[in-house]
């Protein structure tokens, strides 16, 4: 990282902007910060590391100036190497309630700037921590180097230089981690260990024998069961042939009972017969009987539409009447019109005439308003005009008193200026005094916390020294391990094969609740099997019937075939009549194979049964065998022994945690050691600030008293000088104020004065105006006045009827006329109109009236027509009268049907008789083949019976021992596979477990402390030599010390203890760089430039020559060196310096500038 620009405001000491240009401090390589000790010399670095990680080393949140608001730092830095580039970081903090915290990351890229993150700081972190690689901590031990605590380093022990390599890098928790992990990886593949042993006590009894015994054993039961399959396929013909004589009888009695049912109905079918015979003759007057049934609905219709129409001719009729009475009288009327149009024009010239003398009238009004009116303004615009006048000479006079009073009340200029002088000497006197009594009371408030400080100091030592003593004490006590490690070895193993021996045992309590479980479960699977035994004999049965079916069909279709019409058929002796077969044989032979199909998969059902009957005996015998060995298992005295183990365990681990607790509470102790450490060099750098800002005020004092002492004898020469008395001085500045207020308020008025004089000049004239205009006008209203006169008396002469004028309802009475001829017109037309209508209307009903008579007349004779068409087809066919040939034609619909279904009655009945002939044949013919069956070989059915039982069974057991191989099978290749990889675990938790006792306590932490050590001292050494030039060499000796080679007095081995402050200065410092140079590999790049941090101080004249001339030869174009000091000698000594500086009187922070030379 090479820093670039760093912007501070409102920071600690700055409360102004500051702006330091990196890039011209580090230019020569070795720059330095100076500054009186409160300055903020330290701030700089607080700055960038607060810029970075939003905390500072001192571990403070109180970073805003006592000033300000608001603390911002700005910082540009640059990365090198791959991902780097430019960067800019501004954090800000506020004093607001919540913080008001905000956060911006950007990238410099060409002159544009590119937000990486923004206010969020978990976001900005994350970004900063990834572009520098360094956490705060690492990246505080790097950037500062402490010259005390790296001397410390040189020369402390072994032991304590390794405990402060394990904290700076962090190893203890490197080391925990790396622990946490092999413990976890151990525990892993113990427990897989386990579960290997315990899955392979499982198969303990498989092998490559019992497999071999297995299958012999399958060998020779196959041999048995094709034995078996081939008599039973004899029988089965047997018992085949034997069901189809079964099944005949059955059909023969089924077609006998079915022939007898339908002979049954031939009474109902004779009566149809007849009915439909009677059915058939109407068809020859079906046209007639629809004529004459629709007629004798239409009539009385239409007889009811001939005296409608009449009825209303009547009505139409003595309408047109009383409209023709109405059309005269309105004619009367309409006479009357050409009168009222007379009366319409005379009204309407009267309205014309009536408005423009009321135009007139209120032109008259207006004129008369008008003269009023300007007579009235032309008198108050006189009133104006002397009320004008006067307030004019009221304003001069005004104006007058004013400009004297502004001559009364104004001062000399100089005398001004000299009272206003006295003043501000004054003013600062009585700040002097304040800041006087300010700097006595902080002097006072100082050497009391100088007191306190000492105090504390006295209170830390104290406190650590009996720390120390109760820190001896605790460790003291744990000497001597009560408890033995390797007694707790051979407990925890024998607490081990205890638990793995009840691991067995509820491994065998678990196997044998499976087993009972799978006991259940293949008893349920036993009852379905059984089940569907069931169901596919009862399909066997079905399809052996279907077959015995089929086969008497085939013998009934093959004498079909022999036969032809009016041949003599073989089972009734009639004569043959050839039927439609409308049935469809199946092929037997495919019947035959389903049925083969389904006695295989029946067969394959009941050695399923089998195995499952043999599977339940095999699981019974396990549940035995479990039952029995635990039962020899002595689990009283194994839970006491197990109890035993446990108790050992929880007493040991009780006393390690109690042996931790006083661990905790030493570190503890430690803690406040190290506090109260810390805390005396903190107080002890308090106490020496303190008094160095107590010799300042009591400087700023002295200086502040001479101050007052030089404006006390100025204030008094201005009081001679004016002749006022010092303690009048602020009253007669009082008085010159309050006189220039009253001039600058007697100026304003006078202004507005002369502003009204000129307004009521202007409004003078404008009234004279005013009034001229209003007299002309006057007098041309007056004229107007006659005009208007003469025109009224012109208006009133044109009109000969004057009392219309006198009507105020002119108009009203022109509507009511107009509207009168509108209704007279409107009533003419309407029944005009009505008449019209009406004598349509009639015309229009007549002539319905005589097409409806008409069409009356020939229905009634076609009606009388038909009806003695009917009467006579009556007589002629034996019917009783029309009603019966009516109701005998509502079924006549029904014709078709009652014929269709005496033909199919004929048809079943001719077919149930062939039916019934064919398979009486069919069973003498199956009788026959039987017997010559039997010659050959007599069917036994018991014996049948127990072949096959003897082949279900031989079935059953093949299936089950089938079943079994596989399984065994299964379970040696699983076998092999479990004992390879058991055999792969051991090997791997045997490595771990060596790995395991290796990493055991702080060894290997250790180690990586003894590493770093080594690598440190290596680095340090190599910068030694540089800056020593070749005088020293850093070695490590057995014990883990430090030994210093001096080649310049024989290269002989020298102790730390025995260098001098410059030397010691050259090592320590070589250390610290090593140190530094190491943490830093953590990063993504280098740092460019440290700081050393005071640790000057303590250094001789000569000892700081050595110091500094090795600063300037370690310092390169590669890395900056930067020294917070505020010794004269170094501050001549650096090429490129930053000073900063106080102020101490008006308080407003401190500033910076950059001083070369």
């Amino acid at each position: 990282m090479r820093p670039i620009l760093l912007e501070i405001e409102g920071f600690n000491s700055f409360e102004k902007k500051q702006t330091i240009d990196f890039e011209k401090l580090t230019s020569m390589g070795l720059f330095g910060i100076f500054g009186n000790t409160g300055s903020g010399k330290t701030t700089i670095l607080d700055a960038i590391i607060y810029a970075l990680y939003e905390k500072t080393p001192r571990e403070s949140d109180n970073i805003i100036n006592i000033n300000s608001k608001k603390a911002s730092v700005r910082y540009v830095f640059e990365i090198k190497g791959k991902g780097g580039g430019i960067y800019e970081i501004q954090r800000s903090t506020t004093l607001s309630k919540t913080g008001g915290k905000k956060a911006k990351l950007t990238k410099i890229e060409q002159d544009t700037q590119v937000v990486l993150a923004s206010d969020k700081k978990t976001e900005v972190d994350t970004k900063i921590q990834d572009i520098i690689g360094l956490g705060y901590n690492d990246f505080v031990k790097t950037v500062v180097l402490p010259q005390g605590e790296f001397s410390n380093f040189l020369k402390e022990k072994n032991k304590t230089r390794k405990e402060m390599l394990e904290r700076l890098f962090a190893l203890q928790k490197y080391g925990d981690d790396l622990d946490l992990k092999i413990r976890k990886y151990k525990q892993r593949y113990d427990e897989l260990q386990k579960d290997y042993d315990k899955q392979l006590q499982g198969y303990e009894d498989i092998d490559e024998n019992s497999i071999t015994e297995l299958k012999k054993e399958i060998e020779d039961i196959k041999s048995e069961i094709q034995r078996l399959e081939k008599e039973v396929i004899v029988l089965d013909k047997l018992q085949n042939e034997y069901n189809i004589l079964e099944k005949l009888k059955d059909d023969f009695e089924k077609a006998k009972e079915t022939y007898n049912n339908i002979v049954k109905y031939d009474e109902i079918m004779q009566s149809m017969k007849i009915k439909v015979e009677k059915l058939s003759k109407l068809t020859i007057i079906q046209d007639s009987i629809a004529k004459y049934s629709q007629l004798k609905a239409d009539l009385p219709s239409l007889k009811s539409d001939i005296e409608n129409l009449k009825t209303k001719l009547k009505q139409l009729n003595d309408e047109n009447l009383k409209y023709n009475n109405q059309k005269t009288e309105i004619e009367q009327d309409v006479a009357k019109i050409p009168e009222i149009e007379k009366i319409i024009q005379e009204i309407e010239k009267s309205i014309l005439l009536k408005k423009e003398i009321s135009k007139i009238v209120n032109l008259q009004k207006d004129n008369e308003e008008s003269i009023k009116l300007t007579t009235n303004s032309l008198k108050e615009v006189e009133k104006e005009l002397s009320q004008n006048i006067e307030e004019s000479e009221k304003l001069k006079s005004s104006i007058r008193q004013i400009e004297l009073n502004i001559k009364d009340k104004t001062f000399n200029h100089s005398y001004k200026q000299d009272v206003r002088l006295a003043n501000s000497l004054l003013e600062n006197l009585n700040v002097l005094d304040k800041e006087i009594e300010n700097l006595k009371k902080e002097s006072l408030s100082i050497s009391n916390n100088i007191q306190d400080i000492s105090d504390k100091i006295s209170s830390d030592e104290k406190m650590e020294k009996s720390c120390s003593i109760e820190l001896e004490g605790i460790m003291q006590s744990f000497q001597d391990d009560i408890y033995n490690v390797k007694a707790y070895e051979i407990n925890e193993s024998k607490l081990i094969r205890l638990e793995n021996s009840q691991i067995q045992i509820q491994t065998q309590m678990q196997n044998l609740e499976n087993l009972q479980k799978k006991l259940k479960e293949n008893e349920d699977n036993r009852k379905v099997i059984s089940e569907k035994i069931s169901v596919l004999s009862l399909k066997r049965k079905t399809l052996e019937d279907e077959i015995k079916t089929l086969k008497i069909e085939n013998i009934v279709h093959e004498i079909r075939q022999g036969l032809h019409d009016g041949d003599t058929c073989p089972v009734c002796n009639g004569s043959y009549h050839h039927i439609e077969d409308v049935t469809t044989f199946s092929n037997i032979d495919d019947k035959e194979e389903e049925l083969n199909k389904l006695i295989k998969e029946l067969q394959k059902t009941e050695t399923s049964l089998s195995i499952a009957d043999n599977d339940n005996q095999n699981i019974k015998s396990q549940i035995e065998e479990i039952r029995s060995s635990l039962d020899e298992i002595d689990s009283e005295n194994m839970e006491k022994e197990l109890e035993k183990c446990i108790d050992y365990k929880e007493n040991y681990n009780i006393y390690m945690e109690k042996k931790q607790e006083k661990q905790a509470e030493a570190d503890k102790i430690q803690k406040l050691i190290n506090t109260a450490n810390t805390n005396i060099q903190v107080n002890k750098s308090k106490l020496s600030s303190l008094e160095e800002n107590k010799k300042s005020a009591e400087e700023k004092l002295e200086q502040n008293t001479k101050s007052k002492d030089e404006i006390s004898e100025k204030i008094h020469a201005l009081s001679e000088k004016l002749a006022i008395d010092s303690s009048n001085l602020p009253k007669e500045l009082d008085r010159i104020i309050e006189a220039e207020k009253s001039i600058e308020e007697s100026n304003i008025s006078l202004s507005k004065e002369k502003s009204n004089l000129e307004n009521l000049e202007k409004i003078y004239r404008a009234l004279n105006e005013n009034i001229s205009d209003l007299n002309k006008k006057l007098n041309n209203l007056t004229l107007e006045k006659e005009r208007l006169k003469s025109s009224y008396s012109l208006e009133i002469s044109k009109i000969s009827d004057k009392t219309l004028l006198e009507k105020e309802n002119l108009t009203f009475l022109l509507q009511e006329k107009k509207i009168e001829i509108k209704t007279i017109q409107e009533k003419s037309e309407n029944i005009q109109k009505l008449l019209e209508n009406i004598e349509k209307e009639i015309a229009q009903k007549s002539n319905e009236l005589t097409k409806i008579e008409a069409i009356y007349d020939v229905s009634f004779t076609d009606f009388t027509s038909y009806s003695e068409k009917i009467e006579l087809f009556v007589k002629n066919n034996d019917f009783n009268s029309i009603d019966e040939v009516f109701k005998l034609n509502e079924e006549y619909y029904k014709l078709e049907d009652k014929k269709k279904k005496i033909q199919n009655y004929e048809n079943q009945k001719n077919e149930s008789l062939i039916q019934k002939n064919l398979t009486e044949k069919a069973l003498n013919l199956q009788s026959e083949k039987l017997k010559k069956l039997e010659e050959t070989k007599k069917y036994d059915r018991d014996l049948h019976s127990k072949i096959k039982e003897q082949l279900d069974i031989n079935k059953k057991t093949f299936g089950y021992l089938e079943s079994r191989l596989e399984t065994q099978k299964a379970n040696f290749e699983k076998k092999k596979d479990l004992l390879t990889k058991s055999k792969e675990n051991q090997k791997i938790l045997d490595e771990v477990t060596q790995i395991f006792n290796l990493f055991k306590g702080k060894a290997f932490v250790q180690f990586l402390a003894k590493y770093q050590l080594n690598y440190v001292c290596k680095k340090a050494s190599e910068i030694l030599q540089d800056i020593s030039g070749g005088r020293f060499h850093i070695e490590i000796d057995k014990e883990g010390d430090f030994l210093i080679l001096d080649y310049s007095n024989g290269g002989i081995s020298r102790n730390p203890s025995t260098l001098s402050g410059g030397e010691t200065f050259l090592v320590s410092l070589s250390l610290a760089l090593a140190l530094s140079s190491q943490i830093q590999l953590k990063g993504n790049a280098p740092l460019e430039f440290f700081f050393m941090d005071e640790g000057f101080g303590t250094l001789d004249s000569h000892t700081l020559d050595i110091a500094l001339d090795c600063l300037k030869k370690i310092k390169n174009e590669n890395l900056s060196i930067g020294i917070i000091s505020h010794i004269d000698k170094i501050k001549e000594f650096v090429p490129i310096k930053l000073e900063i500086t106080k102020d101490n009187i008006l308080n407003t922070g401190s500033s910076i500038k950059i001083v070369t030379g």
